[in-house]
């Protein structure tokens, strides 16, 4: 091994389980259900009684591009091809899913899924959208830019909207938000 050369190596990617309790009877809860999603955790939100679920995966490029290799599965199922959004510099998939809890002792249900093969996304979550935004820096003329895409998500299906490009970052969680279904973001250049 050279000493100069730095080895890296990627975590294996994970899979997320929501589990389901009735929780009736607080001395003797009873599982109900549970759905799986490939990929470590990012976060999740909650409106009304659908559960979104965001994770990311590694796309590894040792095992070859197929669908089975690079398509993640959600409840042992891959991800229909047409809910795959390619972005240009792709290193990383962002899988979210949208899970109608349902009552009590029902099973869960998922609604939609969509997968965005990306570099890496952060997700605001607002009234009227869904947004994913990450920065890229270009090397040729010494800018950050940030790609934001907003997504529609009424009733747990989600549909693309828009996307747009601006000049700067987005630091942190508390300079996004959404008001009278506009987006405002405070950018640092």
């Amino acid at each position: 091994v050279q000493e100069d050369v730095a080895y890296y190596g990627m975590e294996e990617n994970h899979e997320v389980i929501i589990y389901k309790y009735d929780i009736s009877n607080i001395k003797n809860p009873v599982l109900v259900d549970e759905v799986h999603q490939e990929g470590n955790y990012n976060t999740t939100r909650k409106v009304g009684n659908i559960m979104y679920i965001f994770t990311n995966m590694f796309i590894s490029y040792e095992k070859g591009v197929t669908a089975e290799t690079v398509l993640p599965e959600i409840n042992g199922e891959l991800v229909d091809a047409k809910d795959v959004y390619i972005c240009e510099d792709m290193r990383q998939e962002f899988i979210t899913s949208s899970i109608n809890l349902g009552e009590t002792d029902e099973k869960m249900e998922v609604i939609d899924s969509m997968v965005i093969m990306n570099s890496y996304a952060e997700v605001y979550m607002g009234l009227d959208g869904l947004y994913l935004y990450e920065s890229n820096y270009n090397f040729n003329t010494n800018v950050t830019n940030t790609i934001i895409s907003k997504f529609g998500y009424k009733g747990g299906y989600m549909t693309a909207i828009n996307c747009t490009t601006i000049n700067g970052t987005i630091r942190d969680k508390f300079a996004i938000n959404e008001k009278d279904e506009n987006l405002r973001v405070l950018l640092t250049e």
